[in-house]
């Protein structure tokens, strides 16, 4: 099912709307927004069910990705194909690290040397956490790859 931009609107401001009445002092700007704002989605279409938390979180940090950080598709399609790949990837293998029990619990988490970006935008945190910006920069990978094939596909 395509939604038109129009429709699309209409979902955005009824989600935003959903997480507004239920807790007025989270903002778009906070993380603890784009879980809630998922939720009500999903919940006003049945998929709730459907979707892990684990799943929710990462559509949730995607969607706060270009809400929040900018990294609309456009944006996205700045980057060399592969970057996006390689930060989800710096991401996972932080957190893997901060998993392993041999691993000690105080070890620093310095920004890998193939991370793509500005040391500015290295934030490990949590494991958790990481995997889920692990997958959300995937997930923006994919989405990058669908659109350049789908561009092919229509200059030919």
């Amino acid at each position: 099912m395509r939604l038109t931009e129009n429709e699309l609107r209409a979902l955005h401001a009824e989600a935003c709307a959903a997480v507004l009445s239920n807790d007025r002092s989270v903002t778009p700007a906070e993380d603890a927004f784009w879980p809630l704002y998922i939720q009500s989605i999903l919940d006003a279409h049945g998929a709730h069910a459907m979707l892990s938390m684990a799943a929710r979180d990462v559509i949730a940090e995607r969607q706060r990705h270009v809400d929040v950080e900018g990294c609309t598709p456009e944006h996205d399609d700045e980057h060399a194909p592969g970057t996006l790949a390689l930060a989800g990837a710096a991401y996972a293998l932080d957190a893997g690290y901060a998993l392993d029990s041999f691993v000690p619990a105080d070890a620093d988490h310095p920004e890998p040397l193939f991370w793509p970006f500005s040391s500015d935008w290295w934030k490990p945190g949590i494991p958790r956490r990481g995997l889920v910006k692990a997958a959300s920069l995937i997930l923006a990978e994919i989405e990058h790859i669908d659109r350049q094939e789908s561009h092919s596909e229509a200059q030919t």
